[in-house]
């Protein structure tokens, strides 16, 4: 079966198109990761520092534990990452069949940015227990939940343009 040079066209503008929104969201995946990691290596310690105050014995071990931590918390985020990868792609791919491309790459936008919004939401609570809380610690997570809920509330317009859909798969 021959397919013309125009439907061979609108095929590998599709395709580029969802992997240059894939691109695009990547790095944001990969921030969102990081700060996941951080926020358990201080919750981690917060929770160390709790529990060994008084023992020196325990906390010299303590610290020890907290430091495997952080170099295998380097292999997960690299596991994670590559889960993130494989799914936002596929996410996106099978988006552009449904002609719902722009939506769903608005909401995993509005997705990572809500996370980040928790993320750091539950850092600061953390400094809370460590008597190093500051009010002006709630401006990123206010500001990230709010950039969420504008994304979100694109990704749900009715006006987003439907996406071009390949006439053709492309093996």
């Amino acid at each position: 079966m021959q397919f013309s040079r125009m439907e061979r066209f609108k095929s590998l503008a599709a395709y580029g198109l969802v992997y240059l929104l894939w691109a695009v969201s990547l790095p944001l995946g990969g921030w969102v990761i990081y700060d996941l990691r951080d926020a358990i290596l201080t919750a981690l310690a917060v929770i160390t520092a709790k529990l060994y105050q008084s023992n020196t014995r325990e906390a010299f071990y303590a610290n020890l534990q907290l430091r495997a931590a952080d170099t295998t918390s380097w292999l997960l985020m690299g596991v994670a990452l590559v889960v993130i990868i494989v799914l936002i792609e596929n996410i996106y791919r099978l988006g552009m069949y449904v002609g719902r491309l722009w939506s769903r790459f608005f909401l995993v936008i509005g997705v990572c940015f809500g996370l980040l919004g928790l993320i750091n939401l539950m850092n600061d609570l953390l400094r809370l227990l460590v008597s190093a809380f500051t009010w002006r610690g709630l401006f990123a997570p206010a500001v990230f939940g709010l950039v969420a809920l504008f994304f979100f509330g694109i990704g749900k317009s009715k006006r987003l343009p439907d996406n071009p859909k390949p006439e053709n798969q492309i093996s």
